[in-house]
């Protein structure tokens, strides 16, 4: 079987499992809490979109990107600069979750933010601060008052 045709196979399985999960899962078996914040549906469903999205655009890109050539397919060559980043990134969640729970979400947040932008080559020590900081506020302000869950 071709790339392009597994691809495209294992896009419209993921693809059937989010609809099922949507549409079945999600509200015959999780129960409203009756409080006055969000839904206790909202993650999953928010998730199993974002799972739906991502078989669709594996379909997409099977089809459009011509994965297999002439009956043959591309392999992925994994580069020892690509496994440190993904080592690298392992280790900032972890001390997130470490500076979370040691210092608090203002501490924690742009310190991951910061590390994850210098990981995937960002340099510019102006542009991480103010996304850092930016991004810091907005996830707060979502969490805090769009979402009624407190993060301090």
């Amino acid at each position: 079987m071709g790339q392009s045709k597994l691809d495209m196979f294992v896009g419209f399985f993921i693809l059937v499992l989010a609809l099922i999960l949507y549409f079945y899962l999600i509200p015959n078996f999780v129960v409203d809490n009756g409080q006055d914040s969000m839904s206790p549906s909202f993650f999953p469903q928010l998730g199993t979109i974002l799972i739906g999205m991502g078989g669709t655009s594996l379909i997409v890109t099977a089809i459009y990107s011509g994965l297999a050539e002439n009956g043959n397919t591309k392999l992925v060559k994994i580069s020892p600069e690509g496994l440190l980043n993904v080592f690298l990134i392992i280790v900032a969640i972890a001390g997130f979750i470490q500076l979370f729970q040691l210092l608090g979400y203002f501490y924690a947040t742009p310190t991951l933010i910061a590390a994850l932008m210098l990981i995937f080559g960002s340099r510019n020590s102006l542009h991480i601060l103010i996304v850092a900081v930016i991004s810091t506020v907005f996830f707060y302000v979502v969490f805090s008052f769009g979402l009624n869950l407190p993060l301090i």
